[in-house]
């Protein structure tokens, strides 16, 4: 009966609703207890970077947006959900979604691009129709990642042989990241994980502290002046 439908749709709709508030407060706790700030939507951070997740969309929308420091540096984590549109053969609207949790630190400079990616189907796909796999000593670290860059020069020396070690350990391998302009970032499929910011941003600030003086000073920072 239509009314059993009604109470049914009802009924799924309050429970969608009332998990995305205690959701929302629990993001709001954490955001409280680490001394940040929840901003809850800022879709500027959407159009923000040029390569992953952000590609072609015909929506973009940044949500879940929290804010604030990390190893004496901005940072910022969010939600990023990307829609394409598209029309079936009856002219009906298809929408398809997707969300990736993104966290950010910001760099005292910008530098050339770094991007290191995990090995898998979709890394395999793109290196066959001829995209970027800069290769290094390790055999090991360039089965376990796809790594490109604007200057290879430079994403080798970032890229060194204690920084590969570090990347390859079982907590940290398999973890997207790059250095784009004066940001370094990372992201995941899904939305917003309040318990991975923290570890996350850990080791984005450990990358960063890596990277080698003269890397710094070859693109107007010093490091050494700093301190």
């Amino acid at each position: 009966m239509l009314w059993v439908v009604l109470v049914v749709a009802a009924l799924a709709a309050a429970g969608v609703w009332y998990a995305n508030r205690k959701r929302q407060e629990a993001i709001a706790a954490w955001a409280a207890a680490a001394g940040w700030t929840f901003v809850g939507q800022d879709d500027s951070l959407a159009f923000r970077w040029a390569g992953s997740p952000f590609g072609p969309a015909d929506e973009r929308e940044a949500v879940e947006v929290l804010r604030g420091a990390y190893a004496g540096a901005d940072a910022v984590s969010f939600t990023y959900r990307s829609t394409k549109v598209s029309r079936d053969s009856d002219g009906k609207t298809q929408r398809s979604t997707t969300t990736h949790h993104v966290i950010a630190l910001t760099l005292t400079t910008a530098l050339p691009t770094v991007e290191v990616t995990p090995e898998g189907l979709g890394a395999k796909l793109a290196k066959i129709v001829g995209a970027q796999d800069i290769q290094f000593e390790s055999d090991e670290f360039n089965r376990a990642y796809r790594v490109a860059g604007g200057e290879p020069q430079t994403v080798h020396a970032v890229i060194h042989p204690r920084l590969m070690e570090r990347l390859l350990e079982p907590g940290t391998r398999g973890t997207a990241w790059r250095i784009e302009g004066n940001t370094i970032l990372s992201w995941r499929s899904g939305s917003t994980d309040i318990d991975r910011i923290t570890g996350t941003l850990a080791l984005l600030a450990t990358i960063r502290d890596a990277v080698p003086r003269h890397v710094w000073l070859d693109h107007g920072y010093d490091p050494a002046a700093a301190h």
